[in-house]
């Protein structure tokens, strides 16, 4: 028997305005040190800008084909990563040391030129009420959230007091008056420090982010919004509207919960300092110890680690929603026998 073979398969639709991506870098970098190389300092500025982006268009289930690769507009980048290393104590003859070291980076995007395509993905995005969904405009980061302005809850009537694009309050939510609020994308890095003195070590890490805003939906999921057949928050109780006159950071009490739209009154600065590890060592060597040297044990070294200690934020946002917050604590010995 014979069997039908294809000659050709189309694996995508043509487009024939389709053109190459073209990035243009530019990058000037500073790197120094002073004080007999205890203090170094690099520096690194770019600004890059990427025209004709490529991205998928959906496409209609009748055309056979799920996307096609499309131009989306042009994109610019720049910022900065920064990073200091400091040798701050060194002295060999106590045997005693201590370094630091930081860092900062920082990446602000700015679309110049927006398609077709992107300009319809907002038309559509900006029409919903929930947690804000990317927009793209021109002359606009791709990060800014883009929410309706809001004055908090009224006193008489425990509902949302809205601002619209003219500065007119109204109690009725319109996408229409969403504006930008806020950047997402904060200035972020890391800070640690190690001390080593004799056979004690102990290391410390922390990261921080300044100047990006945030959707609180915890707020939003675990106090408005929940229904009383489940978990509640107990600012759920504390602090919801009740009676004309009470001065409420949140909406009147609904037992299948209220529907919140998106608005500033949840959206919040993204500034926080997290002491992320600590790492305290011990070595003790049989040149020091008696029972060591019985044991013939050259070096016992004792560990200890544990993380995400502590974090200081204006923000308080529940950790381990999808999946368990852990903070772990390890001990560890070691030896070396002779």
């Amino acid at each position: 028997g014979s069997f039908p073979v294809l000659g050709a398969l189309l694996s995508g639709l043509n487009n024939t305005e389709l053109g190459w991506a073209k990035t243009h870098n530019t990058s000037l970098s500073v790197d120094f040190g002073f004080w007999k190389n205890r203090v170094n300092v690099s520096f690194n500025y770019y600004d890059n800008i990427t025209k004709e982006l490529l991205t998928n268009y959906d496409l209609a289930p009748s055309t056979g084909f799920a996307t096609m690769v499309m131009n989306a507009g042009e994109l610019q980048n720049k910022g900065f990563d920064a990073s200091l290393n400091v040798i701050a104590v060194q002295d060999l003859r106590r045997q005693f040391f201590w370094t630091i070291n930081a860092n900062a980076n920082c990446n602000r995007n700015k679309i110049r030129k927006l398609s077709d395509y992107l300009k319809k993905v907002n038309e559509e995005q900006m029409k919903s009420a929930a947690a804000p969904l990317p927009q793209y405009r021109e002359g606009e980061s791709t990060t800014t959230l883009y929410v309706v302005r809001s004055l908090g809850v009224d006193p008489v009537t425990g509902k949302e007091v809205y601002l619209k694009r003219d500065g007119t309050k109204t109690f009725v939510w319109s996408a229409n008056d969403k504006v930008p609020v806020g950047d997402a994308n904060p200035i972020s890095g890391t800070v640690s420090t190690n001390i080593n003195w004799k056979d004690f070590s102990c290391s410390l890490g922390f990261t921080y982010k300044y100047g990006g805003v945030v959707y609180n939906q915890t707020l939003v999921d675990k106090i408005e919004n929940q229904n009383v057949a489940y978990n509640l928050d107990r600012r759920a109780g504390q602090g919801r509207w009740e009676k004309p006159g009470d001065v409420k950071p949140y909406v009147g009490f609904s037992p299948t919960g209220a529907n919140t739209p998106a608005s500033t009154r949840v959206i919040m600065d993204d500034n926080e300092i997290r002491f992320a590890t600590m790492n305290v060592g011990y070595r003790l060597t049989g040149e020091n110890f008696k029972f060591l040297r019985k044991a013939n044990i050259d070096v016992l070294a004792l560990n200890f680690t544990t993380n995400d200690i502590a974090r200081i934020s204006p923000i308080r946002m529940e950790r381990g929603l999808d999946y368990p917050f852990a903070r772990s604590y390890t001990f560890s010995l070691s030896f070396m026998f002779r």
